[in-house]
């Protein structure tokens, strides 16, 4: 499905990209989104290459990953590492959107020092990929969704010492929900936003429409929360599972999806967000992928105002 044999033409994606509305150039008079792409689905590259290819593409914004064996986790980038990263950032005109971490929430001291160790190395990776300020560093917290009752004052506490951590380093900090986790649905964020009111959002629909959530409704819910939204498709499978796919594979309408941002007034990074799903196959090209994506995100942005 993702070999190169059926990469878009180079021409076409420069047409396209050229014929993009002002809004999707970073800094333009009147920017409302900015569409980017995350490095999780680009393991398989070098950093440089993949941001590199993100710009070509046409891509305005990028999010890191920095995840175990990831060529951005924090102790893999020495100080000469993350200065050519940003110096990178600026010559292509991209902007550093999300930091994407995952700490281990647990309740023994040494488990949440080092928990508070790779939310502080993420907090200062933040500050040196300050491209144009610090990137939002975002987690999801694990548990199960019938487990809420039980585990949410526990998050509230680890989440809480996190975000208290980023806020005196001066990064800001989120929390995404997630399909199956204990924080998995608009009111269960909500209610941890109330108790830790520094908290941000990366909304993500695909985890959300698995357990039918409207998208206008939540959207308008957490409206003053969102730094962040993550794209992808996602659908159930026969036997009940989920399963997550490119924009556009599983028939998700991102003309509404862009007019429901619009009208909640979001001016943000939209970020495709490729899952574990598909770049753990054996025919998963990162390039073609973020090029399809594009390229389905792109048209839909353009045709927002024609329908």
């Amino acid at each position: 499905m993702f070999t190169r044999r059926q990469a878009l033409s180079p021409i076409i994606g420069l047409l396209a990209a050229a014929a993009l509305p002002r809004v999707l150039r970073a800094g333009s008079p009147g920017e409302t989104l900015s569409l980017g792409h995350g490095l999780y689905g680009m393991k398989t590259l070098s950093l440089a290459d993949g941001i590199e290819q993100c710009a070509k593409i046409g891509f305005r914004n990028v999010e890191f990953t920095l995840y175990p064996g990831y060529p951005s986790e924090p102790e893999a980038l020495s100080a000469d590492a993350r200065r050519a990263v940003s110096q990178q950032l600026r010559r292509l005109g991209l902007a550093a959107s999300c930091l994407k971490s995952r700490p281990d929430p647990a309740a023994t001291p040494e488990a949440r020092r080092r928990a508070n160790q790779e939310v502080t190395a993420a907090a200062r990776l933040a500050i040196d990929l300050a491209v144009p300020s610090p990137p939002l560093v975002a987690v999801h917290v694990g548990g199960k969704t019938d487990e809420w009752e039980k585990l949410k004052e526990f998050i509230v506490d680890q989440v809480g010492g996190w975000a208290e951590i980023s806020k005196k380093l001066g990064v800001p900090f989120a929390l995404k929900p997630h399909v199956g986790n204990a924080v998995d649905r608009p009111e269960r964020l909500l209610w941890l936003i109330d108790r830790i009111p520094r908290l941000r959002t990366v909304y993500d629909y695909s985890h959300f429409s698995l357990i039918n959530v409207d998208l206008e409704q939540s959207l308008r819910a957490l409206r003053p929360h969102i730094s962040v939204v993550q794209v992808k498709d996602a659908r159930q499978t026969a036997d009940g599972k989920h399963e997550f796919l490119l924009p556009g594979d599983g028939g998700f309408d991102y003309v509404r999806y862009f007019k429901a941002l619009d009208k909640i007034d979001f001016m943000g990074p939209v970020v495709v967000e490729v899952s574990a799903q598909l770049f753990n196959r054996k025919d998963y090209d990162p390039v073609v992928a973020a090029q399809r994506s594009y390229q389905v995100l792109a048209e839909a942005l353009a045709a927002r105002h024609k329908r």
